[in-house]
């Protein structure tokens, strides 16, 4: 094991009742490592292929987590090699994080959804000339409403800068009488949802105010608050 670095790689995450895992990472300067072993305790060790002076990631499995942030308190080290006489082991302390979102579970509701989230549903937006703007050059041809030419022969294109009252908001008083575990995984799934959607969104939480986007960061910003609140 001389010579070996051992550094934690990328935060993983995965939705409650998946199986997650720590990823590892390792390198050796000169010469090949081999027979290594990983795992939480000697009894629960797994085989770590050839690690070379190539940056190796390797994954350690969590288990199954309940919704929260977990830390890779401490992970084993062991060697047999090369002939399974003599075991070298050491106990490593590695920063590797594992964040689980509340489980997505669909649910409606208990207040009635707001004019704006009731538009998003029934694609009257598109329809609406505040959402609208004449064409400009440069504008993308998907972008135009050829419904509005073909009424009025104007040429006009959907405005994506919308306010934030046009997009869909998820809100955590909407889904009163609900016990904390269950607003978290009604709000997990519709933001999922609205995500897959390529629909804008936005994530209140009592004091946490996320305003609406829709992109790919946004919707794992607003997973990690939901995983962490």
């Amino acid at each position: 094991m001389s010579g070996l670095e051992i550094s934690s790689a990328k935060e993983e995450g995965v939705f409650e009742g998946e199986r997650g895992y720590f990823y590892v990472k390792y390198r050796k300067e000169q010469g090949v490592a081999f027979g290594l072993k990983v795992g939480f305790d000697a009894g629960q060790m797994s085989a770590v292929p050839p690690v070379t002076n190539n940056l190796n990631e390797y994954p350690v499995q969590g288990g199954l987590k309940n919704r929260g942030y977990h830390t890779l308190k401490r992970l084993r080290l062991e060697s047999c090699f090369p002939f399974g006489l003599v075991r070298a082991w050491t106990w490593l302390k590695l920063d590797a994080s594992l964040l689980v979102y509340p489980k997505p579970v669909e649910g409606s509701p208990t207040k009635a959804e707001n004019s704006a989230e009731k538009g998003l549903r029934s694609d009257q937006r598109s329809d609406d000339y505040n959402s609208l703007r004449a064409y400009q050059a440069g504008d993308s041809m998907q972008r135009i409403n050829w419904k509005k030419y073909a009424s009025s022969e104007l040429l006009v294109v959907k405005d994506n800068d919308l306010t934030a009252s046009d997009a869909s908001r998820v809100r955590w008083q909407d889904y009163e009488p609900y016990g904390k575990e269950q607003r978290l995984q009604f709000m997990c799934e519709k933001i999922t949802r609205l995500y897959k959607a390529k629909q804008a969104f936005g994530l209140e939480l009592p004091v946490i105010v996320i305003e609406p986007d829709s992109s790919e960061a946004h919707y794992y910003a607003c997973l990690k608050q939901l995983a962490l609140y």
